[in-house]
């Protein structure tokens, strides 16, 4: 027989508990905790308590996408990093750029390493290598 699993959302300040409400999956009881106030959701296992998660902590990590860095070289290689995750694609392009300028400070830096020997640096997300953003690409 199949456990039911079900979520209920709480006030962690006052210990409120929503019992009359109970929610099927994860995703439908944060967007009603997030709409009324509630700061936490419990979850239950066949009506006892398994698991409490952290509203706010759930909006966070939400917006996390996990990327890798690829890079072609003029040789016609390709690399590819491993994954991790970001929120904020913007600061994890100019750390991309920092990275690969202090690798390559020996031969003049990111912009001279790059016009020598790469095609394309690009973002790409971990788990289908689409590019996100372009970090850098040769005009051929």
């Amino acid at each position: 027989m199949e456990t039911k699993i079900t979520f209920q959302v709480v006030n962690g300040n006052t210990g409120f508990e929503e019992r009359d409400i109970e929610f099927r999956k994860l995703d439908i009881a944060k967007q009603y905790a997030i709409r009324n106030g509630f700061t936490h959701i419990h979850e239950y296992h066949g009506g006892y308590f398994k698991m409490a998660y952290d509203v706010e902590m759930m909006d966070k990590c939400s917006d996390l996408i996990y990327i890798r860095v690829m890079q072609h070289d003029t040789e016609d290689n390709i690399r590819i990093g491993g994954s991790y995750p970001v929120d904020d694609l913007f600061k994890a392009e100019q750390e991309i750029i920092q990275a690969y300028a202090k690798d390559t400070a020996w031969c003049g830096g990111f912009k001279v390493a790059c016009e020598k020997y790469y095609k394309r640096i690009a973002i790409v997300r971990a788990d289908t290598l689409e590019v996100i953003r372009s970090v850098y690409e040769r005009k051929e």
